[in-house]
């Protein structure tokens, strides 16, 4: 019996189970300053809740603000997006 994608076999349960489960997503990087931390966002934002996703890193860095800016313009290109659809 083929399985499902959360490893278990097919079955009405297993699918319940995969309907509910969140797949666990890690970005790991070395300072988790700018790239992880966007896509963890970005990830965040698409996947409407369907993930449990984190980002870390193996030094401990500040935030970068380049960071910040291109996730702020990415914020609010989408609110444009989405009052322009109204």
């Amino acid at each position: 019996m083929e399985g499902c994608r959360c490893g278990l076999p097919q079955t009405w349960q297993s699918a319940i189970i995969c309907l509910v489960a969140k797949v666990r997503v890690l970005f790991l990087r070395t300072h988790n300053s700018a790239r992880s931390q966007m896509a963890e966002g970005l990830l965040r934002a698409e996947a409407g809740g369907r993930f449990d996703v984190h980002s870390a890193g193996t030094k401990a860095t500040a935030l970068r603000p380049e960071a910040v800016r291109v996730m702020a313009q990415e914020v609010r290109d989408r609110l444009r997006h989405l009052i322009d659809g109204f």
